[in-house]
């Protein structure tokens, strides 16, 4: 099984960051690997700092990689991430995990960001048979509610 430190980094370009609810971001690049939904990436500003962990947030057939974070202000990554634009470049994994979808009914659960894993799951029809419950604290905080409408 590999390890965690031992899954390299590689550059990648930011194709897309948006502010969707105050101090929450999508932030998109181009994929460059297959995943299964419900798979997390590392992810890092520079290939000196230790990498955080992103749930993948697209469908598993989208051109794109999606990760959705909200800003921590005395966060090491997310408020560098949130200061990108459009061809600023950033470091990430090929994805890796085993929380992915089981076959047959299923209650998800998730809060805020949270929602990242079953919109991934979502976007690549894993939906049959399947109840999500998402809570926030605001009304905006229901990311991606179009969607799972």
């Amino acid at each position: 099984m590999t390890k965690f430190e031992d899954i390299p980094l590689v550059p990648v370009v930011v194709e897309k960051i948006e502010e969707i609810a105050g101090d929450v971001y999508i932030l998109e690049f181009n994929r460059f690997f297959e995943f299964e939904a419900g798979q997390v990436i590392k992810l890092a500003w520079a290939l000196d700092m230790k990498p955080r962990l992103y749930s993948i947030a697209s469908g598993e057939n989208d051109r794109n990689i999606q990760l959705i974070f909200n800003v921590v202000n005395d966060g090491t990554l997310t408020p560098i991430l949130a200061s990108l634009k459009p061809g600023d470049k950033l470091y990430a994994s090929k994805a890796f995990g085993k929380f992915v979808c089981a076959e047959g009914p299923a209650v998800w659960i998730a809060a805020g960001t949270g929602i990242a894993p079953f919109s991934s799951m979502f976007r690549s029809g894993m939906k049959e048979n399947k109840i999500l419950i998402h809570g926030g604290k605001y009304s905006d905080s229901f990311y991606y509610e179009d969607e799972f409408g």
